[in-house]
C-alpha cells in the first residue's frame, strides 16, 4: 500500500507528493484511485504552474488507454500551462500527443506535434525522441528518403546519453528496416546484429524479439532456413509482448511454408488474424494467407483474402489527413502486386487492369474527387475505348515486386495484356538510358534506348496502326522516362517520337469522362518569370526575357499578363486571379525537393515572403487552365512514389484542375528552351492539339543542324494529361 501524503505539508510539496504517487497507482492499473488522488489534488491551491501542468500530464498519463480524447485535452492544458516558461514539460506534453495519434495510425498529424516539440525544447533527451518519432512516422507513410534522415540524427544524438540507450535501440531497429526496404540486405544485418547485441545488455526482451524476427525474415530472403528458424526460436523462447510475438509467427508461418508444410503455415496465419493485429500486420497476414491459398489451389478463399487485404490498405489511408502524407503512404508495401499477379494467373486481364489502377495516383484521385469508395467500382473500359480515335491507344504499366511485369494496350476495339521483365530489370534499364540522355551526347545509336523499346513497347508494337497517338499510363521508374526517346530498331535505328505522339497520364479513370464543354475564360495567358537574382543558387537565366518576349507575341495584349523582372514574386501569382486564365507559363528555376516533394517550388522575385511559389501553396487555389508550362529545370519532379508516380511542381498543377501540363524532368537549356517554346505555341495558334503542337515543335528542333537536336535538349519537357 503507498503511504498518503501528511496534511501538514505545504501545499506545493503535497501536490508533488500526490502526483508521483497517483503516477504510481497509475502504473500499478489502480486508475479509479489515481483519478480520485488527482482529483484532490487538483482541489489545492497549487501555486506552481509547473506542477499543473505535471498533474495534467499525470492524468494523462492515467487515461489514455481508455480515454483518448480526454487525455488529449488533458495533454494540450499541461502545453498550454507552461506555454513559454518551461519548455521541457511543454515539449514532453507535445511529444505525447504526438505519440497518441501515432498510435492511431494518424501518422502525418503527428509529424507536426514532433516538429513542434523540436521547437520549444532545447533537451537532448526530448530532441532525440521526437527526432526518431519523425522517422518512425515518415516511414509507416512511405516517406523512404526523409525517414532515415530523421533516425540516424535521433540514433547519433541518443547516443551520446547514458539514459537514452533503449531510445537508441528503436532507432537502430528503424534504420535496418530502411536498409532493408531499399534491398541493402547487408547494412540492414549489420545494423539489427548492433541493436540485437545492445538489448541483450539491456534486457529488454521486446526489442530482443524485434531484432530476432527482423534477421529471421532476413535469413529466409537469404535461403537459409536453419539460421531463420533459431532466430525464431530463440525470440519466441523471451515470450516477448502479443505484438511481437505475432510478428515472429509471421515469419514461422513463410518458413514453414518453404518447408512444405502448408497446414502449419495456414494455422499460425489464422492464429495472428484472430488476434485483431494493427492494419499493416493484418494485411500482410492476409496477402500471405492469400498467397498461400493461391498455391494450393483453393482460388475462391484466395480472392476473398486478396480483396479483404486491398480493403485493410485503403482503409488505412483513409484516415491520412494530410496531402504529403497521403502522398506516400501507399509506399509501404507493393500493396497491390500480390493480387494482380493473381488475377493474371487467372487469366482475368481485365479484372487485373482495374485492381492496378486503383493502385495509381490514389492522393491526385482523391484530390480531383475521382477516387471510388469500394472495392466493387471497377473502371468504365467501354467509356474509354469510346472515348478513343481510331488511331489512338493507351499502354498502361504495371512494375510488379513479384517476378513479371505487366503492359496493358487499350484500343477502340480490345484490351491485351502483355507480361514483361520484373521490374529490377527494367529499372536498372531505365537508370542507365536516362544517365545516358540527360549528358548532352546524342542516344540515337544507343543500344540501352533499343533494348529499354525491345523491353516495352516492341511486344504491342503491332497493334499500334502507322502514326498512333499514345497515352503513357507509366508507374514507378517509369515515371521517369521520356518514351520518346526510346530508339525504334526498324528499319533504321530512330527515336520513337518519329513514329507516334505520346502524351501521358497518371492514371486511367480521368479518361472516363469527355466533356465537350468549354470552360469560359477571362484572358488567354498568365506569363510570368525572368526574375530577380533572390540567391546564388539561382543566377539570372540569359535566355528567359527572349522566351517571354517571344512567346508574349502569340496573344493579344489585352488578353494576357505579363509579369518579369522585380514584380514576379509569389505573391503577384496570387493577386493575379489564377483562376481566370487559359495558359500559364512560367519562365525561371525550379526546385525538385526529394524528401518533400510539396516543397518543390518556382523561383520568382525575392519579396517580404520570400521568392518561392511552393507545390503546398499552389495546391491551396483551385484553377482549371487547359495548359500550363513550366518552363524550369525538374518541374515535374524528382521524388518518384510507387503509388503516386513523380510529385512536384506538375503533380500540383494537376492536382488543382489543370487540364495539361507541360513540365521538365531534367535540366533545361534556356537558349533551346526559348525556341522549342516559340515554335510550341506557333504550333497551337495553327490549331493543333496540345500533344501534337509540342511533338512538331520537337520535331523541328530533332531534324535541325547543330546540338538541339540531342535528345538532352528537346526530351526534358514532357506532356501529362490531367482531367
Amino acid at each position: 500500500m503507498l503511504a498518503s501524503t501528511p496534511d501538514s505539508l505545504p501545499s506545493d510539496l503535497r501536490a508533488a507528493a500526490n502526483i508521483i504517487r497517483s503516477y504510481s497507482l497509475c502504473e500499478l492499473r489502480r486508475e479509479a484511485e489515481a483519478s480520485a488522488l488527482l482529483d484532490n489534488t487538483e482541489r489545492l491551491a497549487i501555486p506552481s504552474t509547473r506542477l499543473t501542468s505535471e498533474l495534467q500530464y499525470t492524468r494523462a498519463s492515467c487515461v489514455f488507454s481508455e480515454d483518448r480524447s480526454r487525455a488529449e485535452g488533458d495533454l494540450q492544458k499541461a502545453a498550454t500551462l507552461v506555454h513559454g516558461i518551461d519548455g521541457y514539460l511543454e515539449a514532453r506534453a507535445i511529444i505525447f500527443r504526438g505519440y497518441l495519434l501515432m498510435q492511431d495510425g494518424h501518422y502525418d498529424q503527428a509529424i507536426d506535434f514532433f516538429n513542434q516539440a523540436l521547437i520549444v525544447t532545447d533537451s537532448p533527451l526530448l530532441k532525440e525522441a521526437a527526432l526518431g518519432n519523425i522517422g518512425y512516422s515518415h516511414e509507416r507513410l512511405g516517406e523512404w528518403e526523409a525517414a532515415p534522415v530523421y533516425l540516424q540524427k535521433a540514433e547519433s544524438l541518443a547516443a551520446t546519453m547514458k539514459d537514452a540507450k533503449g531510445d537508441q535501440v528503436l532507432w537502430l531497429l528503424d534504420l535496418g528496416e530502411q536498409y532493408f526496404s531499399q534491398l541493402q540486405y547487408s547494412d540492414a544485418e549489420k545494423t539489427w546484429l548492433r541493436a540485437l547485441e545492445m538489448e541483450r545488455n539491456l534486457n529488454d526482451q521486446r526489442l530482443q524479439a524485434m531484432s530476432l524476427n527482423n534477421l529471421g525474415l532476413l535469413a529466409l530472403i537469404k535461403g537459409d532456413r536453419n539460421t531463420a528458424g533459431r532466430y525464431i526460436d530463440e525470440g519466441k523462447r523471451l515470450n516477448p509482448p502479443e505484438q511481437q510475438q505475432l510478428d515472429l509467427l509471421l515469419t514461422e508461418a513463410k518458413l514453414a511454408k518453404l518447408n512444405n508444410n502448408p497446414q502449419r503455415a495456414e494455422d499460425l496465419l489464422l492464429r495472428i488474424l484472430a488476434s485483431k493485429p494493427d492494419d499493416l500486420a493484418r494485411y500482410n497476414t492476409q496477402t500471405e494467407l492469400a498467397t498461400l491459398y493461391s498455391e494450393l489451389g483453393r482460388n475462391a478463399e484466395a480472392e476473398k483474402l486478396f480483396r479483404e487485404a486491398i480493403s485493410t490498405a485503403e482503409g488505412a489511408f483513409s484516415l491520412v489527413q494530410s496531402e504529403q502524407g497521403r502522398i506516400s503512404f501507399m509506399d509501404q508495401e507493393p500493396f497491390y502486386d500480390r493480387y494482380i499477379n493473381f488475377l493474371v494467373g487467372q487469366n482475368r486481364v481485365v479484372d487485373a487492369l482495374n485492381i492496378a489502377e486503383r493502385g495509381r495516383s490514389r492522393a491526385l484521385a482523391v484530390g480531383l474527387k475521382i477516387a471510388d469508395k469500394g472495392l466493387d467500382r471497377k473502371l468504365d473500359l467501354p467509356a474509354i475505348q469510346r472515348g478513343l480515335a481510331k488511331n489512338q491507344a493507351v499502354l498502361a504499366y504495371w512494375l510488379s515486386w513479384t517476378t513479371e511485369s505487366y503492359l496493358w494496350l487499350v484500343t477502340p476495339s480490345e484490351v491485351k495484356l502483355f507480361k514483361l521483365a520484373p521490374e529490377k530489370q527494367i529499372d536498372d534499364a531505365v537508370d542507365a538510358y536516362s544517365d545516358e540522355v540527360t549528358e548532352a551526347g546524342s542516344a540515337k545509336d544507343s543500344r540501352l534506348g533499343e533494348k529499354l523499346y525491345e523491353m516495352l513497347v516492341a511486344p504491342a508494337e503491332k497493334y499500334l496502326p502507322e502514326g498512333s497517338q499514345v497515352l503513357i499510363v507509366p508507374h514507378r521508374r517509369l515515371y521517369k522516362l521520356n518514351f520518346e526517346t526510346l530508339v525504334a530498331p526498324h528499319p533504321t535505328p530512330h527515336y520513337w517520337i518519329e513514329d507516334v505522339c505520346i502524351q501521358n497520364a497518371s492514371f486511367l479513370a480521368m479518361l472516363e469522362h469527355h466533356s465537350q464543354a468549354q470552360p469560359h475564360y477571362a484572358k488567354d495567358l498568365l506569363l510570368m518569370g525572368a526574375p530577380v537574382q533572390a540567391s546564388k543558387d539561382f543566377p539570372g537565366l540569359a535566355h528567359a526575357p527572349e522566351e517571354i518576349a517571344k512567346i508574349a507575341t502569340h496573344f493579344p495584349r489585352s488578353k494576357e499578363t505579363v509579369i518579369e523582372g522585380a514584380p514576379a514574386t509569389p505573391a503577384a501569382y496570387d493577386s493575379s486571379g489564377p483562376g481566370q486564365y487559359r495558359f500559364f507559363h512560367f519562365v525561371t528555376h525550379g526546385t525538385a525537393s526529394e524528401t518533400n516533394p510539396l516543397d518543390s517550388a518556382i523561383i520568382l522575385s525575392p519579396s517580404s515572403e520570400g521568392y518561392k511559389l511552393y507545390a503546398r501553396d499552389i495546391i491551396k487555389t483551385q484553377i482549371h487552365p487547359e495548359l500550363v508550362t513550366i518552363s524550369a529545370c525538374y518541374g515535374a519532379g524528382t521524388r518518384q512514389y510507387s503509388g503516386e508516380g513523380l510529385v512536384g511542381l506538375a503533380w500540383a498543377f494537376m492536382r488543382v484542375g489543370a487540364h495539361y501540363v507541360v513540365a521538365a524532368l531534367w535540366e533545361v537549356d534556356d537558349a533551346a528552351t526559348a525556341n522549342l517554346m516559340d515554335q510550341f505555341y506557333t504550333e497551337l495558334k495553327e490549331g493543333k492539339s496540345e500533344a501534337k503542337a509540342l511533338r512538331d515543335a520537337k520535331l523541328a528542333m530533332l531534324h535541325s543542324p547543330g546540338p538541339y537536336k540531342r535528345p538532352f535538349y528537346w526530351a526534358s519537357l514532357q506532356l501529362q494529361t490531367g482531367p
